[in-house]
């Protein structure tokens, strides 16, 4: 697995949830006796907005002049709104009996459960369970966090089964739980490149200052990650992301996010803002229609994009935005994990 954490604490009296510690963030438990799993992704939903140029306001102004009104603060300027998920680090998940559940609904109590989970650094709750729970017990179960002000998340329902792991999502902002796509328990992964120094140039705000790239995302990817610097020359960084992540990985553990953290990257210059769509969100920003995207990164000037949620196959898209009044370059390397 990518990562573990759960908590020690069993559902017995109702008690304040713990404030997270360090060692409930371990990266890795020991599998062994564990039959099957369930992985809970706790996410809420956020609404970004920046201004960007007004170019409508600036026709017959002179590039000169542009840079001066950008200058002074006194360019014309509309707002634009996008709406992403963010993975939820210590929150809580409950697991309770279908059963229980089903009687009380969220009025349940917390005591009632059967088993909790703190989620990790990805905002993911990862229960484990042994062959006791398939020896004459449920196996369907109901997994819930909560919101910010104690209410219960609409629930994700799971049934548990032998040699496979569950995952599905739980919104702590209102949406329907989606999931549980199941897979195999114990797993081995592997690095693979997708694309090595890729360059973007972004132009300055006078002359559409956004632009693009994409990554495609193949069937049994459990993560992917982008390398970037962003600077005012056009030279070549030097990035490496696959080979970087090739050195770290353990084929049975996969990458752990704090290990990929450490990897170095170059210094960038030049700060950039940067939004993740899926297909069908770029192409309703491409048409100029309201879109909600993956995540949101302002003021990015160089690091890695890890990405442990959306990896759906398919197609992903960094949109770039260039906030500054000369031409910006993106040096960028693409790389995934996959389940072998």
């Amino acid at each position: 697995m990518i990562a573990f954490a759960l908590t020690a604490n069993s559902c017995g009296e109702e008690e304040e949830e713990p404030t997270p510690s360090e060692d409930q963030y371990s990266e890795y438990r020991n599998l062994k006796g564990n039959v099957s799993g369930v992985n809970i992704h706790v996410i809420e939903t956020k609404t970004d907005t920046y201004e960007i140029l007004d170019e409508s306001a600036l026709e017959g102004f002179t590039d000169d002049e542009i840079i001066d009104l950008i200058q002074s603060g006194n360019a014309p300027t509309i707002e634009e709104t996008y709406t992403y998920s963010e993975g939820v680090q210590g929150t809580m998940v409950y697991m309770y009996n279908f059963d229980d559940w089903d009687k009380y609904g969220a009025s349940i109590s917390k005591d009632s459960c059967v088993e909790r989970v703190i989620t990790d650094e990805q905002g993911i709750a990862r229960f484990e369970f042994d062959e006791e729970w398939f020896d004459g017990l449920l196996t369907d179960y109901v997994f819930v966090a909560y919101d910010d002000n104690k209410k219960a998340a609409l629930p994700a329902t799971i049934t548990l089964n032998l040699g496979k792991v569950a995952d599905a999502n739980v919104y702590t902002t209102g949406e329907k739980a989606t999931g549980a796509k199941y897979s195999k328990l114990f797993k081995t992964y592997a690095v693979q490149k997708v694309e090595s120094e890729g360059q973007l140039t972004l132009p300055w705000l006078r002359d559409n200052a956004s632009s693009y790239f994409s990554i495609t995302i193949p069937e049994n990817t459990v993560s992917w990650y982008v390398q970037m610097t962003c600077n005012a020359a056009t030279e070549r960084s030097g990035l490496a992301i696959a080979a970087d992540l090739a050195n770290i990985l353990d084929k049975r553990v996969g990458l752990v996010m704090s290990a990929v953290d450490k990897i170095a990257t170059p210094d960038g210059t030049e700060a950039c803002d940067f939004y993740v769509f899926n297909e069908e969100n770029f192409h309703r920003w491409q048409n100029g229609e309201s879109a909600s995207s993956l995540s949101v990164h302002k003021g990015y000037k160089s690091g890695i994009y890890q990405n442990y949620t959306d990896v759906a196959p398919g197609k992903y898209y960094l949109v770039f935005h260039n906030p500054n009044w000369s031409k910006v370059y993106v040096n960028y390397d693409l790389a995934i994990q996959v389940e072998e």
